[in-house]
């Protein structure tokens, strides 16, 4: 073989060392850079696992807290609504009683004016309604008809017959 062969064989073998040695130079550059993508991966994958975790467990926070607001709305709701009825309820029996017991009452003192003005007609002292002026007025109230005498209560039995549930 002549030289001219030689040294063509010469530059193509020393071509193929240097294409070796790039490519095991790629290769060792490509595996750090494996190596570091993967520690990256791994620290990221670290450090985003808690808080992943921490925000869902903030989501499961808030949906119970979601949860029992919604619980404490009804039951407030129920409570409300429950007083408001037996306050409803109340007031109209505070009212009828209120009605039926002053029935009496208004008898009674209607009873007592009739017998007031008959002792002062009978006695004739003189003294017209003394007890019934007010504020020192001397007006006298006008002289009862015959017919309110009789039954004092008509117009008390007339309101509660306007009253229901009666």
């Amino acid at each position: 073989m002549d030289t001219l062969s030689t040294t063509l064989l010469g530059i193509i073998a020393f071509s193929a060392l240097v294409q070796a040695a790039f490519l095991i130079g790629l290769g060792i550059a490509a595996s750090r850079l494996f190596r570091r993508v993967d520690d990256l991966t791994h620290r990221l994958e670290g450090g985003l696992e808690p808080s992943l975790d921490q925000a869902a467990r903030v989501a499961r926070n808030l949906a119970e807290v979601s949860d029992k607001a919604v619980e404490q709305t009804r039951r407030l709701d129920a409570v409300v609504t429950g007083a408001t009825q037996r306050f409803a309820a109340a007031s109209g029996f505070v009212r009828c009683a209120v009605e039926r017991g002053s029935a009496p009452l208004v008898e009674l003192s209607a009873l007592w004016r009739a017998t007031r003005r008959a002792l002062d007609v009978l006695l004739g002292s003189g003294r017209h309604d003394a007890d019934d002026t007010r504020a020192g007025s001397r007006q006298r109230r006008p002289t009862p008809r015959r017919d309110d005498l009789g039954r004092p209560h008509d117009l008390w039995e007339e309101r509660q017959a306007e009253v229901p549930g009666r």
